[in-house]
């Protein structure tokens, strides 16, 4: 059977393989990649992708399981890979990773003495997109761009639709550059509500200690992303308690959910001096704390995990699920310390979900809001082209359920 070696030269994390995957789940190829011993692209957080296995990876693997609904298989060495090819595979391979250069190298070599086809395409750069040269196969459009969330589409960009604004509250470079798969799982959902979105973004790290960014008058929903970086966290916090004032639709993810709990500690539990330890370790009220290993291996939930969510919460009528349990990826050392579930659920929050193996809050809401959810994990990992997670398509109808599109 063949192997398909995809080349893509390009030091963008939300890139790099993206066009491979596509092409593997167009063409039926199993997307199997090289297993550098964790030599890669250098960029901030350019490994946060998390596998179902239980590993980070590249971040631009996410477009293989978004376009073919498949989890992507750990990396794997040459010798392991050449004896998988009963099967068509294909292997992404990029210029900018000496490592994995020298890796498919080596693959090559043990696929031609083993008397298999090689085929290659090359992703070249031009104005606006891409364009795929050498075995490119039948049907399989030449010309590649993305759209206004990220997403890789054949052909021409489609013109922008900007209807709904929505802020979202960390770095735009990151987004669109690094770490894709917020854009990607918006873009998902504005399809299945036929909505256009005009994103705004604001990065606290960038802005003046205090500030608040000035498009919060006319946004219609806010979105706190997750990530490791701690110059985040005041300015999320901040827009999270003016967006209870004004009740607008609130959604947090990982470093999100952090924030916007502790937006609600500060504002309705009468907790002032309330922070995360990660960033306020002198904070007399943590919210969050770290896991102990009792409640995590190696105090650290990572992969691909399940939730429960709790009957007759918000979080659990969106989810509409036929079990007591959700899949979620995770990927953090932080929890919501239990002994303040209490208290803070006098104030007003709701725990909407706990993990599948401990009593840890995995997901929290403000039922006397709109829409103001926060989970743990990483529910924009399981969007998938065509079929976006519901959690994203109920964000978008509140938004525009309480800020209809014609006022």
């Amino acid at each position: 059977m063949p192997l398909t070696f995809v080349h893509h030269d390009t030091t963008s994390p939300a890139r790099d393989a993206m066009l491979a995957g596509v092409i593997a789940a167009q063409t039926g190829a199993e997307f199997l990649c090289l297993d550098t011993g964790g030599a890669g692209l250098g960029a901030y957080e350019a490994c946060q992708h998390v596998l179902a296995s239980g590993a980070l990876a590249a971040n631009g693997l996410f477009w293989s399981e978004w376009a073919s609904g498949h989890p992507v298989p750990p990396a794997l060495p040459p010798a392991v890979i050449a004896r998988r090819l009963d099967a068509a595979v294909l292997v992404p391979v990029n210029p900018a990773v000496p490592a994995q250069v020298e890796m498919a190298e080596r693959l090559d070599r043990k696929a031609r003495q083993a008397g298999h086809d090689i085929r290659r395409i090359i992703v070249r750069d031009r104005e606006g997109g891409w364009t795929l040269t050498g075995d490119v196969p039948p049907g399989l459009a030449p010309d590649w761009t993305t759209d206004a969330f990220g997403r890789p589409v054949p052909g021409p960009t489609p013109p922008p639709v900007d209807t709904l604004p929505l802020l979202i509250v960390g770095s735009e470079t990151r987004l669109r550059h690094t770490y894709p798969a917020v854009l990607a799982a918006l873009g998902d959902a504005a399809d299945t509500c036929d909505l256009g979105l005009d994103l705004n973004f604001w990065d606290p790290a960038e802005a003046p200690d205090a500030s608040l960014p000035h498009q919060l008058d006319k946004v219609r929903g806010i979105v706190l992303p997750g990530g490791a970086d701690m110059d985040q966290v005041a300015g999320q916090i901040r827009v999270a308690r003016q967006a209870f004032q004004t009740d607008t639709p609130l959604l947090g993810l990982c470093l999100g959910m952090q924030t916007l709990t502790t937006a609600i500690a500060q504002t309705c539990g009468a907790l002032n001096d309330a922070n995360m330890a990660e960033v306020a370790p002198d904070a007399e009220t943590k919210v969050f704390r770290r896991l102990r290993p009792d409640e995590a291996p190696g105090a650290f939930r990572i992969g691909l995990h399940s939730m429960r969510p709790v009957p007759g919460s918000h979080l659990a009528r969106i989810l509409r699920i036929n079990t007591d349990t959700a899949p979620i990826p995770a990927n953090h050392r932080y929890v919501l310390d239990p002994a303040l579930h209490a208290p803070l659920e006098r104030a007003g929050l709701r725990i909407s979900a706990w993990q599948d193996t401990a009593p840890l809050a995995d997901a929290v809401e403000r039922p006397d809001l709109t829409f103001c959810i926060g989970l743990q994990g990483h529910p924009e990992l399981l969007t998938r082209r065509g079929a976006p997670h519901p959690l994203f398509r109920a964000f978008l109808e509140a938004a525009t359920a309480q800020h209809p599109l014609n006022d």
